[in-house]
């Protein structure tokens, strides 16, 4: 009801995002923003219980970044099969206490949920699963939605950027016609591959082939 304490709030946030965005930008690879969203959701908005998941879409699998503890409330398939899940499927955030068994995929005995979905580019998604056993606090987190989604909007640039950039690498270390990794590779990682080996006891061959 106070315009001021609106006002005020508003420059907060929008300084706030301004700062991780421009921090992310330094960042080197996409591992490392994924680990500044989580510990923005950790810490900004205090979320106790909640998985990380990063989706493929041309793949159409995901796979687990992060979560908090224990394991995931989702059944084993969606892994392999990422339009199993509802909040991916429709593009639409997804409510536990909007409707009962909202989510078929979802076997969470006591427990209530929000599923944000949040598309990256055409290859990939991200969804975000918080869980709360009390079911008052879905009301408290939805409230925060809109600005966690102000977060991953200002890293999606970033993210897309270490996206092209891993895809550049990649191309960079493997022959286009066979998939096998090239010279380049050989060169770039012997010496890691070596102190490895020596200090795990184990033994590599390496067999370089001219097509």
């Amino acid at each position: 009801s106070d315009p001021l304490y609106e006002a005020k709030t508003i420059i907060k946030e929008l300084s706030d995002i301004y700062k991780f965005k421009k921090t992310i930008e330094l960042d080197v690879s996409k591992d490392i923003v994924y680990g500044r969203i989580v510990d923005i959701l950790e810490n900004k908005y205090d979320l106790m219980h909640f998985a990380f998941y990063e989706v493929n879409t041309t793949k159409n699998d995901r796979k687990l970044i992060y979560i908090s503890s224990g394991k995931t409330i989702c059944n084993n398939a969606v892994a392999d099969d990422a339009m199993l899940c509802r909040a991916y499927r429709t593009k639409t955030d997804t409510i536990s206490t909007e409707f009962i068994n909202l989510c078929q995929e979802c076997s969470c005995d006591a427990l209530d949920y929000i599923c944000i979905p949040f598309n990256i580019n055409d290859e990939y998604s991200l969804i975000i699963s918080i869980t709360t056993k009390n079911s008052s606090q879905v009301n408290d987190i939805n409230r925060s939605v809109p600005s966690i989604k102000n977060y991953l909007e200002a890293a999606k640039p970033v993210i897309e950027s270490r996206i092209l950039t891993d895809k550049l690498r990649e191309t960079s270390l493997k022959d286009a016609m066979t998939g096998l990794y090239n010279r380049r590779f050989l060169e770039e990682f012997v010496d890691k591959f070596a102190k490895q080996a020596k200090r795990n006891t184990e033994t590599y061959g390496v067999l370089m082939l001219d097509i």
